[in-house]
């Protein structure tokens, strides 16, 4: 019987382990319908199912804009999320510099990238405003953790 609750236990860790946050930290607060967002409304969370997911670097590629659309079941809204990639300053082209710590860290904003591929539903937290860029509303991530596609509407 122990060996079994064991074995109980670290399927049910290993199940949160693969839902946890991919941007920022979890969060408990309830969603709002998307259909109900407004331009400065703070900061409030939505769930939905995850699509039209695309990446690219801006600002000198100091930054991975990525973006992807969530929709729920009455609308859908455009999220942006901004990641700091990790340069070094003044490097020096013709020496040998050890960039093994900066690597791993952009390594690791692109393992995010990956594992949104993977996700097809997510919860996520920000705040909602009128990008004058597109020209439509959108939402900036603060915190985004992949969810069950089941765990969507409830």
């Amino acid at each position: 019987q122990r060996g079994t609750e064991n074995f109980e236990r670290k399927d049910q860790r290993e199940e949160v382990k693969c839902l946890k946050a991919i941007i920022g930290r979890d969060f408990k607060d309830p969603p709002v319908k998307i259909q109900s967002l407004c331009a400065d409304v703070g900061l409030v969370s939505i769930r939905g199912k995850l699509s039209h997911l695309d990446k690219q670097f801006i600002i000198d590629e100091t930054i991975l804009l990525i973006t992807f659309v969530v929709t729920d079941d009455t609308s859908s809204i455009l999220c942006k999320a901004f990641l700091q990639c990790h340069y070094p300053d003044n490097i020096d082209k013709d020496e040998e510099n050890d960039l093994s710590h900066v690597d791993m860290e952009n390594e690791i904003i692109l393992k995010k990238y990956r594992r949104l591929e993977e996700a097809s539903a997510v919860k996520v937290r920000g705040e909602c405003m009128f990008d004058q860029s597109c020209q439509k509303l959108t939402y900036v991530i603060r915190d985004l953790v992949e969810i069950k596609e089941e765990n969507v509407n409830t």
